[in-house]
Formats: C-alpha cells, structure tokens, sequence
C-alpha cells in the first residue's frame, strides 16, 4: 500500500567525468576526427587514444602522451583546443578508438528524436560546452549521451506516520542500475524489474535523507551506435539485423522523477 511521503524535489550532483566517443576516418595514412568546442568553454580537455602506436597531433601540433593505463594514452590537450572546429590525427599504427575525457557537457545540434520507447537519436552533430543542466532529469539531453559515470541526486522525505516495514520504489525504466542509500547506507541496488527495496523502520515525523546514483546503459558509452535498432535489447519486437545508419542512437537515462514509499504486510 503507498504510505503518504512529503518529500523535496531533488539535488542533482552531475557525473564527475564524462566523455565524448569521436568517429573517424582513414586518409592518407592517418586516422583523422574532428570535434566542435563552444567558444566559451574553459575546462580542461583531454584525448584518449586506445592505440599506444600512434603519432598523434591535435591542429597539426603534436602532442605527448601525459600517461597511460589498459585503454591507452591519454593526452592533455587543453592548451590545443579551439573554439570551433578542432582536427585530431593519429598514424603509425592500428585504428584507434578516440575519446575526450573530462568536465564538459555534449549537445546535439540537431536535437534528440524519438526511436523506440527506450532510445533516442541524433546525428553526430556535437558540440563540447560548459557543464549545466539543461534538462530537469534527462541526463542525454543534458549533455551525457556518451557517459558511463553515475548521476547523483539526494532529497529529504518526510512521513506523519509510524511504518514498520516500508519498502522504497523507483521507477528503472530509464536507468540501466540505480544504487539506493538512507541517511548515507547503501541499501543496495534495484533495475527494471526489481524496483523495490526494504527501508528501516520510519518514526511519525522524521526526517530521513534518500540518496540515488543512476547508472547509464554501457551501450550509451561503449556504442555500437550507428546500428540500425541501437541497443537491439532494448527494441523488442524489431528485427536484430545490423547495419549502418545516418543517426546515432542512444539509450534513455533519466532520474526519476519521484520516489514511492510501499507498506509491506
């Protein structure tokens, strides 16, 4: 049964690193890839490169590798970087994955459509800006589409009854995992299909702090985004096919708006 809950609306902490998946293509030896800064932006930048062979230069300036780990180098490119349109080329070895890693938010200049009832599309069409909310909870169209970092939101609820064995209900359709904490215990975590987990005891007109991180879908940031059905999972009913497309695809990732405290008898 719903317990009657009093709650604030939330206080949203953005990831703390989010990247940017570049495409590129292949000519005349090189791999090449080309991002858009704002002309306000001011955060530092960084590039990964997966492939710990190449040469690589960011508008024709080579630049070093500052380290590295199991994914590849990662450069700092900050001192590099434009505003405007920006060229990264990378040779001598084999095709990389490119990736700007840091404090920034991605807008599709072309805006997000609707795909399915889980996904939505754009073309690669980006631009790399400040960070900010731009969306009250839409984590993609606040600027995330390639993230696999968390978003964190916290809100103090609030209950003029005593419940014995409440239990918490949050809407999963549009996160791939959230992870629950009362008053700064994890109490672990609900997906799609197991929304609910058992609270403590609650006291007549306490004050309890409910905090969420939302994980994206790691199709979100790992691709493959061009597929004609997008994550292929999430598109039930459609033919599993791939192929290439104009639009990028990528998978909801919302906060929910609301929590729902439950009863249990």
């Amino acid at each position: 049964m719903p317990i009657s809950t009093v709650q604030d609306s939330w206080t949203i902490t953005l990831p703390k690193e989010n990247r940017f998946l570049l495409e590129s293509s292949y000519k005349d030896g090189s791999f090449i890839c080309e991002f858009n800064v704002d002309d306000e932006f001011d955060s530092d930048l960084t590039l990964l490169v997966t492939d710990n062979n190449n040469e690589v230069s960011i508008n024709n300036i080579l630049v070093r590798p500052i380290m590295n780990d199991c994914l590849g180098n990662y450069y700092n490119i900050t001192s590099n970087v434009l505003g405007g349109k920006n060229t990264v080329m990378a040779s001598g070895g084999d095709r990389p994955v490119f990736c700007l890693v840091g404090d920034f938010k991605v807008t599709a200049n072309q805006g997000y459509r609707g795909f399915d009832d889980r996904q939505v599309q754009t073309r690669y069409d980006f631009t790399v800006k400040n960070t900010g909310m731009d969306s009250e909870n839409n984590m993609i169209r606040c600027g995330y589409p390639f993230c696999r970092d968390y978003v964190s939101a916290k809100k103090v609820i609030y209950i003029e009854e005593n419940i014995n064995k409440p239990q918490i209900k949050l809407d999963c359709s549009c996160s791939a995992v959230i992870e629950v904490f009362f008053d700064n215990e994890s109490l672990g975590f609900v997906y799609e299909g197991s929304e609910t987990l058992p609270l403590p005891s609650i006291a007549a007109e306490e004050r309890h702090l409910i905090e969420i991180h939302c994980y994206p879908s790691a199709f979100n940031a790992f691709g493959r985004h061009r597929s004609l059905f997008g994550d292929s999972e999430n598109s039930s009913g459609l033919n599993l096919t791939y192929g290439d497309s104009q639009d990028l695809k990528f998978t909801l990732w919302k906060i929910p708006r609301d929590i729902e405290l439950i009863q249990e008898f």
